[in-house]
């Protein structure tokens, strides 16, 4: 078994103890192969509504934005490695 990539783990499994034991957070799981698009839709727009501050436009435009913007960012990444 390959040893790359393990500090990596080890450091990622410290900050999730921390954010779920210390500060409370809810962990929602490994998510590493999801795309934006199908994250669940219900904890987004919870969250989304909460921050639009019950601004009905913001709740409708705001999810296709981020998806947009999650895309753009991909793209760039991959241009990135590529050059």
């Amino acid at each position: 078994m390959s040893t790359i990539g393990l500090p990596e783990r080890h450091t990622q499994s410290r900050v999730l103890e921390l954010f779920t034991e210390e500060l409370g957070y809810r962990y929602l799981g490994d998510w590493t192969d999801q795309r934006f698009n199908e994250l669940r839709k219900d904890l987004r727009n919870k969250h989304i509504f909460v921050l639009a501050d019950d601004n009905d436009f913001l709740v409708a435009i705001v999810p296709a934005l981020m998806i947009k913007a999650s895309t753009v960012q991909k793209v760039e990444l991959l241009r990135a490695h590529v050059s």
